[in-house]
């Protein structure tokens, strides 16, 4: 494989794990209305929903440095 399909793997692999962690958090941990303000007293605190928020914790810090890496090397390869 190439550098572009590695990288763009990467990418879509970070951001996917990234939106669908933040997405299952949503749905099940604190989902919308007045049950789900009070079935979230219990939920949140839950090792899934945990797991959930760590996931969406590290795969976005994952993802920025993901996009500066890239943004530096894109720079770099203009200058030299």
């Amino acid at each position: 494989m190439n550098n572009f399909v590695k990288a763009f793997t990467s990418i879509v692999t970070v951001y996917g794990a990234h939106y669908g962690s933040l997405k299952l958090y949503n749905e099940f941990c604190v989902p919308d209305g007045v049950w789900g303000f009070f079935s979230g007293i219990v939920t949140t605190g839950s090792p899934g929903c945990n797991l959930a928020l760590k996931v969406a914790e590290y795969t976005g810090t994952t993802y920025t440095s993901i996009i500066s890496v890239g943004i530096t090397r894109l720079v770099l390869d203009l200058l030299v």
